[in-house]
Formats: C-alpha cells, structure tokens, sequence
C-alpha cells in the first residue's frame, strides 16, 4: 500500500512486515485504515489552525516528534508548514526501519528512542509534537515529568493526542478528577477541563481541538479567546488521505 496526505509525499507501506506485532502503529494503520485517515484528518485541522494563528510571524521552523509511528503526523506536519529542522523519534524497530525508507526532505531526521527518556533530553523546536498511542487526563501523570518538561521549554506550540475522549461517559469522575473538576458531564466539559488544567499548570490554553473516538489538542502559549472544535468523520480522512496499492 501507498499513501499520500494532503499533497505531501507519498509514503510506502510495501515493505511493512508482514507478520508485524499488533501494537505496532504500522499494523494499526494498515489493518484499521480507516481510522488511521481520520486520525491525519484530526491533526491537519489543528496543525491548519495553527498555521492561521501564526500567519505574520516566522511560523513554524522547527519540529520535535516524540512517536514517529508510521509517519502519517509527519506528513500532515510537512504538508502544512516548511520547517528548517524536523526530529523525528520512535521506538518501535520496525516503524524505524519503514520511517528510515521514507523519502522525506532533507530537514527531517529520524532518530531511535523511548519517549521517556527523549522528551527529558531533547531541546526545544516550535512544534513539540506528542502523538500519544495510549493517553487520557488519569494517565497524564504516568507522563508528569516527561510533559512538564516540554511545556517548560516554552515551545510556540504542542500538540498532545488524548486517546480515550470516546470512553469519557465511562469514566466521568475519575477524567474530571484528573483534570481537577467535577464529574464531566459532557464533551464540551472534557474539552474545557483539560484547557483549564493546562492553562492552570503551564499557562497554555487549546487553540483548537478536533475529534474522532480520540481528540487531538493543539496548546499554544497564554490564554486563546475561543478554541476551535471540530467534528471529524471517517469521510473526512478518505478526502484527505490517499491510498492506493
């Protein structure tokens, strides 16, 4: 399989092993690809967004990505902005190996290591890009450290995945708990708990949030009058992600 999002480059899956471990996010994207375009479709509304809130200035020059995975968040990153310098870091040997095959622009580079450890060393960039595979507002202090120290370096934005908005009814205490509020009784309030806890702990507020079973949070630096919700149907993904074989 081949894939291009947006009109960016053209990514090959045709060497993904085959019988590759299923909490890889290469099988994800091949086996759940639906998901997967909506998933790209979520962080090109609030990467565009991010792209409109610093028009005028020098934008976006440099990128750290904390789980490269299949390079699909790569993709969308590149299709919207040029930067100067872009990190890539993943774990998973085999994503390594398939992000290493890529033909991506000279500006990127991909680098082996455990999240854990590279967000606790890598310096700052513009963009701190954190596509979480497992992250919900209880398991935000699993990766204290790690996330403190990113918003720390007072990057122009950061981007966190939140994996489990779509079990938010299940577990409307202890989400709301997490996040230092109430019981959450909606989506509205999920979205809103989480800006005031990051406003509260970092000073950064959501510029705008898109949403399909997960939610994509796009933080920028200080308060934002409003943020920006999207809605994101798998309809969404198929327009903007290409696949062919």
């Amino acid at each position: 399989m081949k894939a291009r999002v947006g009109g960016g480059i053209e990514i090959d899956f045709g060497a993904a092993p085959v019988n590759m471990d299923k909490t890889s996010f290469l099988y994800w994207v091949t086996e759940k690809l639906p998901f997967a375009k909506a998933h790209a479709a979520r962080q090109h509304f609030v990467f565009s967004a991010l792209s409109a809130h610093l028009e005028g200035t020098e934008g976006i020059r440099s990128v750290k990505e904390f789980f490269g995975g299949a390079g699909l968040g790569t993709s969308v990153v590149l299709d919207i902005f040029t930067p100067e310098s872009y990190s890539v870091y993943e774990l998973d040997q085999d994503c390594i190996d398939h992000l290493r095959r890529q033909p991506w622009p000279d500006c990127v580079t991909i680098k082996q290591g455990d999240a854990r450890q590279t967000m606790m060393e890598a310096g700052t960039a513009d963009l701190m890009f954190m596509d979480y595979h497992l992250m919900n507002p209880v398991r935000l202090s699993d990766w204290q450290h790690q996330i403190d120290r990113v918003f720390k370096l007072r990057p122009k934005a950061v981007y966190l995945n939140d994996t489990s908005f779509w079990s938010m009814q299940l577990h409307r205490k202890r989400f709301g708990e997490a996040l230092g509020a109430p019981p959450l009784q909606s989506r509205e309030e999920y979205i809103e708990a989480y800006s005031r806890y990051m406003l509260h702990r970092y000073n950064y507020s959501a510029l705008a949030v898109s949403i399909h079973q997960g939610a994509s949070f796009l933080y920028v630096p200080g308060p934002v009058p409003s943020t920006l919700v999207e809605h994101i149907s798998v309809a969404d993904g198929e327009k903007l992600m290409q696949t062919w074989n």
